[in-house]
């Protein structure tokens, strides 16, 4: 869900600039999902989410969790700085990989962190 809200705020800002924050076009987006789902509830419209195929929400669930695992990677190893993280997840992971040999010595303790759990 974080990656629709991202791109609607995307789209928002660049059609009507910093007219609203971003913390206002996401309340928003919240409350008319919210007033949505109310809807399909009252409604009792709930079995049309049988429709929707168990391998496209593993697929897209799958797809979600490796685009922001490959945000925060960079963020760890001290990298982010040196290339866009908000690229698409191929260009963060490429650009991550050649950046190894700039990864700062604090993320020795938290790749160690993280190896641990």
């Amino acid at each position: 869900m974080c990656l629709e809200v991202a791109t609607v705020i995307g789209n928002v800002q660049a059609a009507y600039g910093t007219r609203w924050s971003n913390v206002q076009i996401a309340v928003t987006l919240s409350f008319i999902c919210g007033f949505i789902v109310l809807a399909i509830g009252l409604l009792r419209l709930g079995w049309l989410v049988e429709f929707i195929p168990t391998p496209a929400v593993a697929g897209f669930m799958t797809g979600s969790a490796i685009t922001i695992a490959s945000q925060q990677v960079p963020g760890l190893l001290g990298t982010s700085a040196l290339f866009d993280t908000k690229a698409s997840a191929y260009l963060v992971i490429i650009n991550t990989l050649k950046n190894l040999p700039n990864c700062t010595k604090d993320a020795a303790f938290g790749v160690m962190g993280l190896a641990g759990m």
